[in-house]
């Protein structure tokens, strides 16, 4: 990987269901910041070749997000990864939150994939 990169960004859906993922290296491990709506710090999962930790704030429902992002990065690259997610949407539709979570999953696959394009380029 680069070490000059900084941050690379991702965003899925559009105006409620807009949902952005930040992701920055800290040497070989990862940090994502996964937010839509009002951001904020609602769970936070670490994801190791031990399994993730998963620490939940409050009555934040953000848990098995932060949980599957920082899974599926760790298994995806083999690198320590913690995802921070906070989303917040006043009164949510079931359908938006549906959209939302499945805008989650395609920022997650489309990581991984550009994480899998910078491995075989050698960067």
């Amino acid at each position: 990987m680069d070490n000059q990169l900084s941050e690379i960004v991702f965003k899925k859906g559009a105006d409620r269901t807009l949902v952005q993922l930040r992701a920055k290296p800290a040497g070989k491990d990862w940090v994502l910041i996964i937010g839509g709506g009002q951001h904020h710090v609602g769970a936070v999962a670490t994801g190791a070749a031990g399994g993730v930790q998963l620490s939940v704030l409050g009555p934040h429902k953000e848990g098995p997000l932060a949980e599957m992002c920082a899974e599926r990065f760790q298994k995806a690259t083999g690198n320590v990864c913690v995802a921070i997610v906070g989303i917040h949407q006043d009164e949510a539709t079931p359908e938006e939150i549906e959209t939302i979570v499945g805008n989650v999953h395609l920022l997650m696959d489309e990581l991984i994939l550009w994480h899998e394009r910078q491995s075989v380029n050698g960067n």
